[in-house]
């Protein structure tokens, strides 16, 4: 459903993307199963969209832009806080799915699309306040026909809708047709380093099949095609096929809805979590190491990180991919004779390789934003035992094309998922994580963190005796952790490990340290979701700079080497 309003507004969205031959930008926030978890990627229903809508618009010279950036086991808020960076900008369809994990917590489905709002030239298709162009998808199965006991579930029904509606005697064969993905194909130039899965994990009762998440991708696949059609007859009817600026320019628009999104303070559901209510109304800056995320090399934390001096050392992802470009061809995505090619007809006849038109492949960024500490007494010194955690190799961006967890202990090498939850580890032995902030114009800083992780989860430092080491050997520059700790997938079941009584957190902002022990800590750390943890460390109007040095480390546990923690989310403004 939508509104006749909104479809207009739609349509002008369109219209923009054609007139300027810019991008079209649909974006996937939620959690397991909007991500499409037990079916192959490309089978969830956003990037089902992207395999219909993405021909079409190449042939208008629209590039399209896909991301699914839904996340097992979580919600989004930990993305909403730093939406621009963590979801992206220019977007031109914004899609919440995660009524599972965040249903009940409005505050986090107001943050979503009050960030959403606000950030430059976006606009949501599925929020109400503002007078935004709102939206909502149905399930699409009226007129599926019905598997009852002893009917023909096939014979009449096309393909893409059997088995989709059962009656309760015929569930359990329906389930056997639930899901169609694999987890390898026999190819001469790889061999797995370990023994692949018969089909992807998480094919659990609460994640739709992929028929589910391709019908759900072409319900909204034909409403954008329906304003595709509307802005094409608008454009030809047009005198000498000139539109008037105000039928597509989109920027007042814009700003008209921005503006009333910020002086909407009612029912502002952000406002009751735990952090600085600024963050509410200021668009947030953000670096991470949870994946997916849009243009992943300069979103990570990483990007701000300052090298060690003596080696160059910085946490990175140690571990190696195995292979590179496309898979072959997958027989488990090849429809049965007889049925209905969408793809084929949508593509016009064309023969089109999902791989020639491989999307946004960055460079690698080089290091930047080292800047050496101005005072040459400084004890802030970048430190040497700090790793990225079980973090995926690849290039891990939710698009239809990513290439992301093909290493040699995955085996389930075609599943193709991006998400992940990994950050960067330390502990008491580790040091200093030196950070050069780029800007900071309204005086916050607030970190995510993870304070339940223990010795197993750390590999740099075992064997350490004290900070960096020192005293037994200065050798870590390009260290490569040869063990695959497996923490990304933790849930928070009972009592994770406690900080130890001399626990102290430490951070220090342009060189002035701040100190909590673990009272203050504790009374500092709170608690916004399951397993989202944030503490505010700057929340001053006054305070602004430019390459702002920000840094953290944990001290007094010593010989407590089962304490650890990882650092997640950088959020600042």
């Amino acid at each position: 459903w939508t509104t006749e309003d909104s479809f207009q507004g739609l349509v002008r969205r369109v219209l923009h993307a054609l007139m300027t031959e810019d991008t079209f930008t649909v974006i996937l926030g939620g959690h397991s199963a909007a991500a499409g978890h037990g079916n192959h990627l490309k089978q969830s229903y956003i990037l089902q969209l992207h395999k219909v809508l993405e021909p079409i618009l190449a042939f208008l010279n629209v590039p399209l832009v896909t991301r699914n950036l839904a996340r097992g086991g979580l919600g989004t808020l930990q993305d909403s806080l730093g939406f621009r960076d963590m979801y992206g900008a220019d977007i031109d369809v914004l899609v919440w799915d995660s009524g599972m994990t965040e249903g009940r917590q409005t505050s986090a489905f107001d943050l979503f699309y009050r960030q959403g709002l606000k950030v430059e030239q976006a606009l949501t298709f599925y929020y109400k306040k503002a007078n935004a162009d709102i939206g909502g998808l149905g399930s699409g199965l009226m007129g599926v026909p019905k598997c009852e006991l002893d009917a023909d579930c096939e014979n009449g029904v096309p393909y893409a809708a059997q088995y989709m509606k059962c009656s309760e005697e015929m569930k359990s064969l329906c389930n056997q047709h639930k899901h169609n993905s694999n987890c390898w194909v026999e190819r001469d130039d790889v061999t797995p380093g370990k023994k692949q899965d018969d089909h992807p994990g998480s094919q659990v009762s609460w994640h739709p099949g992929f028929r589910f998440h391709q019908l759900k991708g072409r319900i909204l696949a034909f409403t954008i095609l329906k304003a595709l059609k509307q802005a094409l007859e608008l454009w030809q009817q047009a005198d000498n096929y000139q539109l008037p600026d105000d039928a597509w320019h989109v920027t007042d628009n814009y700003t008209k809805i921005r503006e009333q999104t910020l002086a909407n303070h009612l029912d502002n559901g952000c406002q009751t979590l735990d952090v600085p209510d600024r963050m509410c109304d200021l668009p947030i800056q953000a670096r991470a190491e949870y994946t997916p995320r849009p243009h992943p090399t300069q979103t990570s934390i990483v990007s701000l990180v300052k090298a060690v001096p003596e080696t160059g050392y910085k946490p990175h992802v140690s571990t190696p991919y195995l292979y590179t470009g496309p898979d072959v061809h997958n027989p488990f995505m090849e429809l049965p004779p007889g049925a209905i090619d969408v793809h084929a007809i949508v593509s016009l006849g064309r023969t089109y390789n999902d791989n020639d038109r491989r999307q946004l492949v960055e460079q690698q960024v080089g290091e930047t934003n080292h800047r050496e500490i101005q005072s040459s007494s400084s004890t802030i010194t970048p430190g040497l035992g700090w790793e990225i955690l079980d973090a995926f190799p690849g290039y891990c961006d939710g698009t239809y094309n990513s290439e992301c967890a093909r290493d040699a202990q995955n085996a389930c090498l075609l599943y193709g998922h991006n998400d992940r939850r990994t950050g960067i580890g330390f502990n008491s032995y580790s040091g200093w994580l030196v950070m050069t902030i780029p800007a900071i114009e309204h005086g916050i800083i607030v970190v995510k963190v993870e304070d339940w992780h223990d010795e197993k989860d750390m590999t740099l430092t075992r064997g350490w005796t004290s900070i960096d080491n020192k005293g037994r050997q200065l050798l870590r520059g390009n260290y490569y952790a040869t063990e695959s700790p497996s923490v990304a997938s933790r849930a928070l079941k009972g009592k994770h490990p406690s900080l130890c009584d001399n626990f102290q957190f430490e951070f220090a902002i342009d060189g002035t340290i701040t100190k909590w022990n673990l009272e203050q800590y504790t009374e500092k750390r709170k608690i916004l979701q399951r397993t989202f943890e944030s503490l505010t460390v700057l929340d001053d109007p006054n305070f602004t700079g430019e390459n702002v040095e920000f840094a953290i480390r944990m001290t007094g546990c010593g010989d407590s080497t089962k304490v650890a923690m990882t650092l997640t989310h950088v959020y600042f403004a």
